[in-house]
């Protein structure tokens, strides 16, 4: 892949980016911004546990950030929302890009 494809995931009030590479190497890196303990029913350290285990089962680099938000509920579905359309983005083909060089990995 040339570049992890990132999106972002806007939430009334809240903005997500997240960027996804399956590169067989597992990473999960983090910014939330959430400072509660619970959202609803959801333990918010289980978002973190979430994306980790996922980067770890598939073998990716998993980014997310939180760019700004109020509420944090809104805050963890914008970054859902974001990884989703990453994790799209991440597994489509895109026939412009055909020809070109799929990685750098060794060559540099």
């Amino acid at each position: 892949m040339l570049a992890a494809p990132v999106s972002t995931g806007p939430m009334d009030e809240s903005l997500g980016v997240a960027a996804v590479d399956f590169s067989g190497r597992a990473a999960a890196v983090v910014n939330t911004q959430v400072r509660t303990r619970l959202v609803g029913d959801l333990q918010s350290e289980l978002v973190d546990d979430f994306f980790e285990g996922f980067a770890r089962g598939a073998r990716a680099n998993i980014h997310r950030k939180v760019l700004y938000g109020r509420s944090s509920h809104h805050k963890i579905e914008a970054l859902f929302k974001a990884f989703a359309r990453a994790l799209r983005l991440a597994c489509s083909r895109d026939k412009q890009l055909a020809r070109m060089l799929p990685s750098t990995k060794g060559l540099l």
